[in-house]
């Protein structure tokens, strides 16, 4: 073996060993466990959840299976929503990042009517926001 492959042999050891410090608190932490699940004593359990930090597992989310049928019900409610051409009276100038324009463009044009505009779809998503937080925005405003 190399001097190289040594080296990095011996580092890779000392990344994934644990260090002395680390494997006492851990044989604390497992005798404290053993013996609350073991022995009964219900002071080691209530000592062991207040001195360690929980670990916060995150739920597995069961996904379900999306027929043709429902994906194709999902698009027609998104042109619905967003890809429909609206009637703009008065336009007025936003400015957005060339990046999120060129991403939008590629989904009108891709799902989009013929008329439909990258202006055009920034028109329904506003609409479609204001009036989904049209009551919390209010509320707000009067904070």
């Amino acid at each position: 073996m190399t001097k190289k492959e040594t080296v990095a042999t011996e580092n890779a050891t000392k990344q994934t060993s644990p260090s002395r410090s680390e494997m006492e608190s851990f044989n604390a932490r497992r005798d404290r466990l053993s013996k609350a699940l073991f022995g009964g004593e219900e002071e080691v359990l209530s000592t062991l959840s207040e001195s360690e930090p929980s670990v916060q597992t995150q739920p597995i989310e069961h996904t379900k299976r999306t027929t043709s049928k429902q994906r194709k019900a999902d698009l027609e409610e998104y042109k619905t929503t967003y890809l429909r051409t609206p009637k703009i009276v008065d336009r007025q100038p936003v400015f957005i990042s060339r990046e999120l324009r060129d991403r939008i463009d590629d989904i009108v044009r891709r799902l989009g009517e013929r008329r439909m505009s990258v202006s055009g779809f920034l028109e329904n998503l506003s609409r479609h926001h204001l009036e989904s937080y049209a009551e919390e925005l209010e509320r707000w405003r009067r904070m």
